[in-house]
């Protein structure tokens, strides 16, 4: 049977359908590029739940959240989202870590493995994401002034809504480079998508954790499909997924 992950915005769609028997998960952008691997998996295993995902930054998804949106399971970029849902009382499981996030730096010919190369004059813009909207975002600008670099180049620097943005504006075009999840590898094109020619792993001394957590709302913990997600996202086989896709283990 083929299942359905699609967005919120073809909800519309989908008025006819008993929305009750799906478990509605909103997850932050960086966990898109992982994603269609998980559910491969979990449909295998729970071939009768429904799921459906909606992506958003971290920070967009808290305030939509607390506005009232009518969310089942929450997968935050971070710890801090993910309490403030559970401390405005949106959500009745507290927050739980699923996963750990790193950070790249991508460019279509990085023949300089020097974090210097930012401020050539070839790079026209660094893309990253909203430094207040998103977890990783925020995290490159950390690495920027660690570097004691953000002051030379931060004219330079594009910020986009989310993540999956950074990856769409970057690969089509020419003298910017980006910083994004290392999840974000399985997007790139294949002949752009080679470790220390177009991407380097940024040092995780230079940006905190990137520890990721869910919540779960009232009604969602009753649906027998997010029960089932959520552990099936901390499971063995979740969390090889997971580590086999840019994220680090959590033990």
């Amino acid at each position: 049977m083929k299942k359905l992950i699609i967005s919120f915005s073809l909800l519309i769609t989908l008025f006819s359908m008993d929305l009750n028997k799906y478990g509605i998960v909103l997850s932050s952008t960086n966990m898109e590029f992982v994603m269609k691997k998980i559910f491969k998996k979990f449909y295998q295993k729970y071939p009768n739940d429904h799921i459906l995902v909606q992506y958003e930054s971290t920070g967009k998804a808290v305030k939509d959240i607390l506005n009232g949106y009518p969310y089942d399971m929450f997968l935050s970029a971070d710890k801090k989202g993910a309490l403030k849902v559970y401390n405005a009382h949106k959500a009745v499981t507290k927050p739980k870590l699923y996963t750990k996030g790193s950070l790249i730096i991508f460019f279509k010919n990085l023949n300089d493995k020097n974090y210097n190369f930012l401020k050539n004059k070839k790079i026209k813009k660094i893309l990253i994401g909203n430094k207040q909207q998103t977890v990783y975002g925020n995290r490159t600008i950390e690495v920027l002034k660690n570097l004691h670099l953000y002051e030379k180049i931060k004219n330079k620097i594009e910020y986009k809504k989310n993540i999956a943005e950074v990856v769409d504006d970057v690969i089509w075009s020419k003298n910017k480079v980006a910083f994004i999840p290392k999840s974000a590898i399985n997007l790139l094109p294949s002949k752009y998508n080679k470790k220390g020619i177009n991407w380097i792993e940024i040092n995780p001394k230079l940006y905190s954790p990137i520890n990721q957590y869910f919540v779960i709302s009232k009604k969602g913990l009753k649906k027998k499909s997010v029960r089932d997600f959520a552990h099936f996202l901390l499971s063995k086989e979740g969390q090889k997924i997971l580590t086999s896709n840019g994220y680090l283990p959590i033990k």
